[in-house]
């Protein structure tokens, strides 16, 4: 309760800001709302590390200036497959204890790192990009990967990233509620804010500015189609937060590599803690 009444202050201060410089300046509006927008709150809460993670090999690589930090699990009986694990915005790799034991109980090796600005990773806030260059950073330091788990905007990170990589050992991709579209997340963004057209249009060219790329690139409906690893896609019909609409051209593609499966009353985050989904991922992994 505390951390939410904290986001709201932090917030109010931020719309209140972003208004009155978007009076003078509106690039500079926009810099600090992008800013705002990729800055995770409750992430750096101290959390106790589940037991599993005592028994793991702590990890890191370093990523434009950040030491990026994680953990490792190599099985005692190995079936040769690694399982890289990739959590949401405002979360951390803690959450997915119970897919680690999954994962080492059918013997696949296993890897979770906490993304920039997240868990016990160093820095202040996370873009798509700096996302998506971590897995690839991950996969030529500790892969090849055979798969990888993401939920939410590590979805979206884990889509751009495969699509980065020529020749990769992935063959299995789970997205659970991704982050299908980009600009569904900064329209919302704009609108509870009240940013005006010309810091959105500054926005869309800050955006640009870093990667050479639009918006709309990073986008799942995009990046996915131009893999050819099977992908199982889980999407509640309730989710608030990656809208499920923003899936109906994947899922009306029909496309044979991708599996979707729809959930009810599940929303984004009870999703990935659901026992019933845990185990459609790990069998989903286990199959030939």
């Amino acid at each position: 309760m505390k951390s939410k009444l904290t986001q709201r202050i932090v917030f109010g201060y931020y719309k209140s800001k972003i208004a009155l410089l978007s009076k003078i300046s509106a690039k500079k509006a926009a810099v600090i709302a992008f800013e705002l927008f990729c800055t995770p709150f409750s992430s750096r809460q101290k959390k106790i590390a589940p037991e599993i993670f005592k028994d793991a090999e702590k990890a890191s690589v370093q990523l434009d200036g950040l030491t990026i930090r994680g953990f490792t699990w190599k099985n005692s009986h190995p079936n040769g497959k690694k399982i890289l694990i990739c959590h949401g915005f405002d979360s951390c790799s803690y959450k997915f204890e119970q897919y680690v034991m999954d994962l080492l109980d059918a013997g696949f090796d296993v890897a979770a790192f906490d993304a920039p600005a997240h868990g016990i990773s160093d820095g202040k806030q996370i873009t798509a990009l700096l996302y998506y260059k971590m897995i690839l950073l991950l996969e030529n330091t500790y892969g090849p990967f055979y798969g990888i788990i993401s939920h939410s905007f590590g979805g979206l990170a884990t889509s751009l990233a495969v699509e980065q990589m020529n020749g990769s050992a992935v063959e299995k991709i789970v997205l659970i509620a991704p982050a299908t579209e980009s600009t569904t997340a900064i329209n919302h963004f704009n609108k509870v804010m009240d940013i005006n057209e010309k810091v959105r249009k500054e926005i869309n060219e800050l955006i640009y500015s870093v990667n050479a790329q639009p918006l709309e690139w990073y986008s799942i409906t995009r990046s996915i189609q131009l893999t050819s690893a099977s992908v199982l896609w889980i999407h509640d019909d309730g989710d608030r937060i990656c809208p499920y609409k923003d899936t109906k051209i994947i899922r009306d593609m029909s496309l044979p590599n991708i599996r979707f499966i729809t959930t009810h009353k599940l929303g984004h985050n009870k999703i990935y803690h659901d026992r019933d989904v845990q185990k459609k991922v790990t069998e989903f992994l286990k199959e030939v």
